[in-house]
């Protein structure tokens, strides 16, 4: 097998197809989409968005290495970037990775309703969403010093 710019060439005979990586993600979906969920949440498009481009590779990439959040942790083609906790503003240590379905299932429950994340999804989600997010804040934190 080749890796060549997130695309692997199987070494088969006569085979020249190429096929993505699965969690390749297009970064232009999936701020689109968590800036669509953002801007519903306060209600205004006046709002800029904190998390950038970067900012939203480096989560689903890197932080989560292109995985669900939530464990089992699945691999995933469509990523949605949501706020865990509600009270406090989005940043790359306050957003997980969820599926579509999960995403809207954590909007409706979670930051529009009285539940917490630990109480949806249960002890064991938290726990890897808090060791994501003392990572991402110590890296953050890196790139400032």
């Amino acid at each position: 097998m080749i890796v060549s710019k997130g695309h692997w060439l199987p070494r088969r005979q006569g085979s020249q197809a190429t096929q993505q990586f699965p969690s390749k993600m297009q970064p232009s979906s999936c701020f689109s989409d968590s800036f669509r969920r953002y801007t519903y949440l306060y209600s205004t498009f006046t709002r800029r968005c904190p998390l950038g481009p970067d900012d939203i590779a480096y989560i689903f990439e890197d932080l989560n290495l292109g995985r669900s959040s939530l464990p089992p942790h699945h691999v995933q083609t469509k990523p949605a970037l949501v706020r865990w906790y509600k009270d406090q503003p989005l940043t790359c240590w306050n957003c997980v990775v969820l599926s579509h379905e999960e995403a809207d299932r954590h909007m409706e429950q979670v930051l529009l309703g009285s539940k917490t994340g630990e109480q949806l999804w249960g002890v064991e989600a938290e726990h890897a969403v808090r060791k994501r997010a003392r990572e991402a804040r110590r890296i953050f934190e890196w790139r400032l010093s």
